[in-house]
């Protein structure tokens, strides 16, 4: 049945999947200990904002099917498709 549709129909379920992957993922941990240990640690390496790409569109074009496919686990993203299907995916989710 996945064969039989074409690509927008495709995209429309792959970003449907993509979406509920990362709607179900559980929420982090709280620490246990008390509030004293809720700010983080000076030596703690900043995270990127969930705006700011990890890679660029160029990085993106020259990557292989398994980095692809890493990076859209990564990502909390779906895996399964042809190169193009991921390659899409992963620009989608980046905002490129």
């Amino acid at each position: 049945m996945w064969k039989g549709l074409d690509e927008a129909a495709q995209k429309t379920w792959n970003d449907k999947a993509c979406q509920d992957e990362a709607d179900s993922a559980p929420p982090p941990a709280k620490s246990q200990k008390g509030a004293a240990d809720a700010s983080p640690s000076p030596t703690a390496a900043p995270e990127a904002s969930p705006a700011t790409p990890k890679w660029s569109q160029a990085e993106v074009n020259a990557m292989t099917v398994p980095r692809l496919k890493a990076a859209l686990t990564e990502l909390g993203c779906e895996t399964s498709g042809l190169k193009a299907v991921l390659k899409a995916r992963l620009v989608e989710k980046l905002g490129l």
